[in-house]
């Protein structure tokens, strides 16, 4: 992956994070975006095992685990055009890393647990430290 199509990722993933952080939502064209970003790098590459074995653990995730639905789509996109099967373990893990203080500092600031917790600043942290 080129130095700039890492920062323009960057830059998408960052925009990504922030409206879920302030807003609790991810809009469909920020996904659109990533979507069509990821394609660009990858050069049409798609992982369709990988992305729907992906794509119903995230549905599973949005109905029975309290996962939003743009949390949900955002893990889609990744799924099916952004990784290659050996970097969906380490983006599993790098996942499950960041979302525990992400977490916490968002418990901490909001003073309390009964709110929705953004996971699309874990979700897109992930994907940046496991393309580097």
């Amino acid at each position: 992956m080129t130095q700039v199509a890492l920062i323009v990722l960057s830059i998408i993933c960052s925009v990504i994070s922030v409206q879920d952080f302030r807003f609790h939502q991810i809009s469909n064209v920020s996904n659109i975006v990533l979507l069509l970003s990821l394609l660009l790098v990858n050069r049409g590459a798609i992982f369709w095992v990988d992305g729907w074995l992906i794509s119903f653990i995230s549905i599973a995730m949005g109905l029975f685990a309290g996962l939003g639905g743009g949390d949900v789509k955002l893990l889609m996109v990744i799924g099916f055009v952004g990784l290659a099967n050996s970097q969906l373990i380490e983006f599993c893990l790098w996942l499950s890393a960041l979302s525990i203080p992400i977490s916490l500092v968002y418990v901490a600031l909001k003073k309390t647990v009964l709110t929705q917790i953004p996971l699309g600043p874990a979700i897109c942290g992930a994907l940046i430290v496991t393309i580097i």
